[in-house]
């Protein structure tokens, strides 16, 4: 990964990668390579390529036993190593100034799309959706929460049938 960094090779990359790359909700997940170097500027920036291909590398990585390895205590994950195949980049846990504007773009639409009563949340949490119900878990302001469910058939803007707040 380093050197495909040092070379500016994003193909190359896009092979180490596991997929689906997850990427927090509601920015979708990576499905593939071609999507992987359609987004890369979403995941990658100059400062976090900087860190990674340090004058040292070696010394700012920390292998975690079967959790893989993480760069300054996890800010980059990589798969282990298995039989000499290089590691499967999994996990970064930082977002670029490009994949902000994305993630803000898409809460809004996603406030818009909501019942006018529901659109009062700094971000949504989860989205579950069982036989029977779409059940929503939003992060409100500090340590609450905010719980909705609507039966399957009813859409999102419509009034929750179960709405409730919990810290």
């Amino acid at each position: 990964m380093i050197d495909c960094l040092k070379r500016n090779d994003k193909q190359k990359l896009a092979t180490l990668i596991r997929y689906p790359f997850g990427r927090e909700y509601p920015v979708p997940n990576i499905k593939n390579e071609a999507e992987f170097l359609e987004r890369f500027d979403e995941i990658f920036d100059d400062k976090l390529i900087k860190e990674i291909i340090a004058p040292d590398p070696d010394s700012n990585w920390t292998t975690m036993g079967w959790r893989g390895t993480m760069l300054y205590g996890g800010t980059v994950w990589i798969d282990e190593d298995f039989e000499g195949v290089e590691g499967k980049l999994y996990a970064i846990n930082r977002e670029t100034k490009k994949g902000k504007e994305l993630k803000g773009r898409l809460i809004l639409e996603d406030k818009m799309s909501l019942h006018e009563s529901l659109r009062d949340f700094k971000k949504p949490v989860e989205i579950l959706k069982t036989e029977k119900f779409r059940i929503r878990i939003d992060k409100l302001e500090q340590s609450e929460y905010r719980y909705t469910s609507w039966p399957v058939n009813k859409e999102a803007n419509a009034l929750p049938d179960v709405c409730c707040e919990m810290s």
